[in-house]
């Protein structure tokens, strides 16, 4: 696939799109913009974006377009706009919004309909990484289409991950990277409600964490590796070891006074892993609980 010319259509001005918009136009990319609300768009004029009053404009002179919007939604809407249709005909949409696998579904079918090249997409970074080695987009769709916008897409991200062809895999992907970091973070914030209801210094915490941050850097991976390779039988501490220490910061925290509903579902997880008669098994044959809502 040959694109016709080296201009970027960028409709969504978050602080996502801004980010996406700046790091392009620092690397000397024409791009043509718009915006639901046009106030976001005027430091991108100034530095160089050609702005435009209606979204349609800002697609039809150019082969690439970049959608960065909050949600499914806001683009749902923006397609019913007079002339986006027709302006996008023959594109290349690079969907980088925040959607669920059935709004990715009915957008593809949309897409194909209107002779769109379609790739699908999810942003695993801040703002403030774009463009820089931190930055992270995976993406799917038609190898040849990705190829084909590669030099464009590797400004904004150095590291591109390559899925396949189904465009549901950057939502499958974005939302499991989502729950292990918003595991770890609400993990975090409850051991910070026991150490400041137990009168334990919040330093020392840090500390502690900082000092465990080694060992949990190997551990996510020793544990991918295990359900990867099926091979959950090897151990140094077993889910039983777990679910016993796990009752007992269970006590702790009922006797601090801090709320368990977090810990709780975790805690009827154990007891089903141990159900299955797996507890003498390694952290990771958890998976198979998880894999299998009743």
């Amino acid at each position: 696939m040959i694109k016709k010319n080296n201009r970027v259509a960028l409709v969504g001005i978050g602080a996502m799109g801004t980010a996406l918009a700046q790091t392009l136009l620092e690397n000397e990319i024409e791009i043509h913009v718009w915006n639901r609300t046009p106030e976001k768009i005027e430091t991108l004029a100034q530095k160089g974006a050609i702005t435009y009053t209606q979204p349609h404009k800002a697609i039809e002179s150019c082969d690439i377009v970049i959608v960065c919007l909050s949600d499914y939604d806001a683009w749902k809407e923006i397609i019913d706009y007079e002339n986006v249709r027709s302006s996008l005909k023959s594109s290349i949409l690079i969907q980088l919004s925040t959607g669920s696998m059935a709004e990715v579904e009915a957008n593809s079918l949309i897409m194909k309909d209107l002779d769109v090249e379609l790739i699908e997409g999810s942003i695993l970074c801040f703002p403030e990484q774009i463009g820089t080695e931190l930055a992270s987009i995976i993406l799917a769709g038609k190898s040849d289409v990705i190829e084909s916008c590669d030099s464009i897409l590797r400004l904004m991200s150095p590291k591109i991950s390559y899925l396949g062809e189904s465009l549901s895999a950057p939502v499958v992907l974005g939302n499991a990277i989502m729950s292990s970091v918003l595991g770890f973070s609400a993990g975090l914030i409850n051991g910070a409600a026991l150490c400041l209801k137990g009168d334990v210094p919040l330093k020392s915490y840090r500390e502690q964490t900082v000092h465990n941050f080694a060992r949990m850097q190997t551990e996510p991976l020793r544990i991918l590796d295990a359900i990867a390779n099926q091979d959950t039988e090897n151990t140094q501490a077993s889910v039983s070891t777990w679910y016993d220490a796990h009752l007992k910061l269970l006590k702790i925290s009922d006797k601090l006074g801090v709320d368990t509903r977090f810990h709780q579902g975790l805690s009827l997880m154990f007891k089903e892993t141990i159900d299955q008669n797996i507890g003498g098994h390694d952290l990771s044959a958890m998976v198979k609980v998880f894999s299998n809502k009743n």
